[in-house]
């Protein structure tokens, strides 16, 4: 117990230093139309530039963010950055039809923040982030927290022209209920379902009657963790919208997602990229 709070305590004393210092830093992984197999946003994913380990992973820190109440500085230096990246690249698109949108994961300490719909507010100012070109993620475990007062601001993000996602789905326990009672754009469906597309009916029927309850309700489905060709071809036969996943890129850096943009604009098979 004793080495466990010395590790927590070294950990937080070093992302408070790295929060101040701006070591943290956003990593971009495409999200592909199933259809044209063009990128039609990227998901933001938060690393930690470490002066001494290097790049840190999020499942090394976040949890020590959450507890401290450090998520909210993280949070909004990876909501700050993502806004700002975006920005760039709708104006910079050139011969593009259609904008970017960036997709952020939004934590129930930050939501139900007082003082959040206000950062979030300045924070679209100071970038020049349209609403249109943001989305942002919840897990069930978000909603479970305070059902009230997380209706109210998901409310208040939908009348700020904010589409948002419901993360994980098909992990928790009361994900249908969650439906009917907040006003989700998409579903993400999790890795572990995709996986097991290739295994046999079953997993299909379950993944189709995601889609379908997605579909009913004018939810799009996104597919997260898609790997291989197999899993893509039964995604698109299963009616989903769009995929992420290694198959079409790791998570990378600013400079190297704006090189896959300039380099592919869609693909009929697949493109591995490099970084992560």
């Amino acid at each position: 117990m004793h080495t466990s709070a010395v590790a927590l305590l070294r950990v937080e004393t070093e992302l408070r230093q790295a929060i101040e210092r701006q070591e943290l830093c956003v990593y971009y992984q495409p999200i592909v139309a199933v259809g044209s197999r063009e990128i039609v946003g990227f998901e933001a994913l938060v690393r930690w530039q470490h002066p001494v380990r290097g790049l840190v992973t999020p499942d090394e820190f976040v949890h020590v963010a959450e507890e401290t109440g450090l998520i909210i500085p993280v949070g909004l230096q990876v909501l700050h950055q993502a806004c700002e990246q975006i920005t760039w690249w709708n104006e910079n698109r050139a011969s593009r039809d259609k904008a970017l949108y960036v997709s952020v994961n939004i934590s129930g300490i930050q939501l139900l923040h007082p003082q959040w719909l206000h950062q979030l507010d300045e924070t679209l100012v100071e970038t020049g982030c349209s609403t249109r070109h943001l989305r942002l993620e919840l897990t069930e475990s978000v909603l479970m927290r305070n059902a009230e007062l997380t209706g109210r601001v998901l409310l208040a993000l939908k009348k700020r022209g904010i589409r948002l996602y419901l993360d994980d789905f098909g992990t928790g326990y009361s994900s249908l209920s969650y439906l009917h009672r907040y006003p989700f754009d998409a579903l993400k469906i999790d890795r572990s379902f995709i996986k097991n597309l290739p295994l046999g009916e079953e997993h299909v029927a379950v993944f189709r009657s995601f889609t379908a309850i997605g579909h009913n309700f004018g939810m799009d489905i996104v597919a997260e963790g898609v790997e291989t060709a197999i899993e893509l071809e039964e995604l698109q036969r299963l009616g989903c919208d769009a995929i992420q996943g290694f198959y079409f890129g790791e998570p990378l850096p600013a400079d190297k997602a704006t090189e896959l943009l300039q380099s592919n604009r869609s693909w009929g098979g697949a493109v591995k990229s490099g970084g992560g």
